[in-house]
């Protein structure tokens, strides 16, 4: 959930939760060393997004292109709880997304480009990168997180498909 006050500052994305990885391809952003992740919630420019970071190229020098897909207005998660459930399927090279229960969208890609990665891991929070970007001061952002699970499906992790699962709290 977005707190009331929450705005964004749209010279540095505001991410807000991302799968990471470890062992997977390197390469280079803005002329930083960068171990690229999988994929990444942004919030920018009024609104919500998933971000897939697909990976191509040499495996040590990934290149990376962002694809993104809409999910719903910052005005619509301030001041209620959104449910995002997502499924990454490696073996089936699928990607699935479902907001308050409702099917987004299917990307029938392999998660991670042509490079497997070790392992992945999720992270959420607020993070920003390139703030030097921004002019003036940067704004107080706060958002809460509630209910996170992890699952071998969406019916073990979102109580809008599962109404039986069993409060986290």
């Amino acid at each position: 959930m977005l707190d009331d006050s929450f705005v964004t500052m749209d010279s540095s994305p505001t991410a807000l939760g991302q799968i990471q990885q470890k062992g997977g391809p390197t390469g280079f952003m803005e002329g930083f060393k960068s171990q690229p992740g999988v994929l990444m919630f942004h919030a920018q420019e009024g609104y919500y997004d998933f971000d897939w970071l697909y990976l191509h190229g040499s495996r040590t020098d990934i290149k990376q292109t962002d694809l993104k897909f809409r999910l719903l207005s910052l005005d619509d998660m301030k001041g209620k709880w959104t449910d995002i459930s997502f499924c990454l399927d490696f073996a089936k090279n699928n990607m699935s997304l479902w907001v308050d229960g409702k099917r987004k969208f299917d990307i029938n890609q392999p998660p991670t480009g042509l490079h497997m990665p070790e392992s992945i891991f999720f992270k959420y929070g607020i993070y920003q990168s390139f703030v030097s970007k921004h002019s003036g001061s940067t704004p107080t952002q706060i958002v809460y997180y509630d209910e996170i699970r992890r699952g071998s499906s969406v019916e073990e992790v979102d109580l809008n498909i599962n109404p039986n699962l069993k409060v986290i709290d």
